[in-house]
C-alpha cells in the first residue's frame, strides 16, 4: 500500500465514521420520539376511557385509538350505552 491510497483510505474514513454516527444517532432520536409519542397516545386513551367511565358521553373519542379496537370492543361489549349515541355504538 502506498501513501497516496493510505492518505485516500484515511480521506474516506474520516468523512464515512462521522456520517455513520450522525445516521446512528438520527435513527435512534426517531426511535425515541416514536415512544414517546405511543405512550402519550396511551396515557391520552386512558384519560378518555377514565372520563367515560366517570361521567360518560366521550364515546366518540375513542374512534381516534384505533389500535386499541379490541379494548374498546370489549368495553362496549360489556356496558349498556344509553342516549342519542347508543345506536351508533350498537350497529
Amino acid at each position: 500500500m502506498t501513501i497516496d491510497q493510505i492518505a485516500q483510505a484515511a480521506a474516506i474514513l474520516s468523512v464515512t465514521v462521522p456520517l455513520c454516527a450522525l445516521a446512528w444517532s438520527a435513527i435512534t432520536y426517531v426511535r425515541l420520539r416514536q415512544r414517546e409519542v405511543q405512550r402519550e397516545r396511551r396515557q391520552r386513551f386512558f384519560e378518555v376511557l377514565e372520563h367515560f367511565v366517570k361521567q360518560g358521553g366521550s364515546e366518540f373519542e375513542f374512534r381516534k385509538f384505533p389500535e386499541s379496537s379490541d379494548v374498546i370492543i370489549r368495553l362496549f361489549d360489556q356496558v349498556d350505552v344509553e342516549g342519542h349515541s347508543a345506536s351508533m355504538l350498537k350497529a
